[in-house]
């Protein structure tokens, strides 16, 4: 009888012990190395955060950069030499702020503007011959991040590039420049854009 409470006694004792689970000490243990290893991997886990926001950043500024090269490209290669000269269609006009001319869409003739209107880059076109009376221009914002930004143009003639043009034939090549503010508020330089003007020229030279 004796040794059957006796067992008893201890299975309890032993059953109480398997309930208290770890040990203060344990827990200090334990809280410190984990402490320690967040503290070794907190730089590694900094520097990558760096890398990825300094990628994503480039991967922007990449994207901006084709989609401007893409639409200066595709409105200069669409230009238009209009043979006449009686006031009805413009020719090629600039500034620094921007650029118009005569371009040839799948909707017909049609005027081409590339501007900078403050940090917006915008690209618009307007149909001379709109069956609508209401027929709005077509706006599309390139991007809203330009900072320092401004077109120049290369006289075929003279070989000199000017701010603005307002001549009677066509520059030989139209450059941009421009600058994009990042989320992080620096500010990276696009690499300068220059498209070439086929209209009007003929084996480097102006008609």
């Amino acid at each position: 009888m004796k040794d059957r409470f006796s067992a008893e006694k201890h299975g309890l004792i032993s059953t109480k012990r398997e309930e208290e689970g770890f040990t203060l000490l344990e827990v200090v243990i334990a809280l410190t190395l984990t402490g320690f290893l967040l503290l070794m991997l907190s730089p590694t886990v900094f520097n990558l955060q760096r890398l990825l926001f300094r990628e994503n950043e480039a991967a922007i500024v990449n994207r901006i950069q084709r989609l401007i090269y893409r639409k200066l490209g595709e409105i200069l290669g669409n230009a238009y030499l209009y043979p006449f000269y009686d006031g009805k269609v413009e020719s090629f006009s600039g500034e620094q702020w921007g650029f118009s001319l005569p371009v040839v869409t799948k909707q017909g003739l049609a005027r081409a503007e590339l501007f900078i209107n403050g940090e917006k880059l915008i690209a618009r076109w307007e149909s001379y011959h709109s069956d609508e009376e209401n027929d709005e221009p077509e706006m599309v914002v390139l991007t809203n991040q330009l900072v320092t930004s401004a077109f120049s143009y290369l006289d075929g003639k003279t070989g000199v590039w000017r701010n603005a043009w307002h001549e009677d034939y066509y520059p030989r090549l139209v450059q941009f420049n421009a600058a994009i503010e990042q989320q992080d508020g620096k500010t990276r330089a696009l690499i300068p854009i220059v498209i070439p003007l086929k209209v009007g020229q003929e084996d480097g030279k102006n008609l």
